[in-house]
């Protein structure tokens, strides 16, 4: 019910954070996240789905880093989520194969830091993903130098399925607000709304 943007810029599409933003700033909103992606190539899938896949003298996908606009003013990157799920090995901060969540890192951002100078660069640390891809997420973060939005520290408000050691009653009452079932912890378009306001912020601080 009601899961699309009624009025705006962005009339029509999803009820997700990029195009509440994008309705409040006017800004230009090149939305490449694809559903189920993961950052490091994952070789039983189709190249599409892994972000960070090298398709070499191939067109690369309409979300594959590659087609992300060499004039683009801001990046954000959010992975860790499928990644995990694919139980997809962490590696090392000096990997160079994206087949590995640090290696793809490597790749990705050493491109949008040669290819793309001007963009301001942020990646925002996924809550409901385990502490390992948590840790490393940050650590890549800092090892380029990008800021980072964590989503499972007191810097943010109380989402569902955080980290956070916060009490049972203010977990349950953060997933009957923003989860879309019991059962289900994606964000529902009420959470959408809610962190497109301190996603926003944290984007004018970067």
């Amino acid at each position: 019910q009601d899961k699309y943007m009624e009025n705006g810029k962005y009339a029509g599409k999803l009820k997700s954070y990029p195009y509440y933003i994008g309705n409040r700033t006017n800004c230009n909103v090149y939305n490449i996240a694809l559903s189920g992606s993961t950052l490091a190539y994952v070789a039983s899938e189709e190249k599409q789905y892994s972000f960070s896949a090298d398709y070499g003298a191939e067109t690369p996908s309409s979300n594959n880093y590659k087609s992300v606009p060499s004039d683009t003013d801001y990046i954000t990157l959010w992975f860790g989520i499928n990644d995990s799920g694919y139980n997809l090995p962490i590696g090392n901060d000096e990997d160079t194969t994206n087949t590995t969540f640090k290696g793809a890192y490597n790749v990705v951002l050493k491109h949008f830091v040669e290819n793309c100078p001007k963009a301001k660069i942020g990646i925002i640390v996924s809550n409901h993903m385990p502490q390992t891809y948590v840790t490393a997420t940050i650590e890549m973060a800092k090892r380029w130098g990008i800021p980072y939005l964590d989503l499972n520290s007191d810097d943010v408000p109380l989402m569902q399925a955080t980290l956070r050691n916060a009490c049972d009653d203010a977990k349950a009452n953060a997933i009957n607000k923003f989860a879309l079932s019991q059962t289900n912890m994606h964000p529902n378009y009420y959470a959408h709304e809610f962190e497109s306001r301190f996603i926003e912020h944290w984007m004018l601080s970067l």
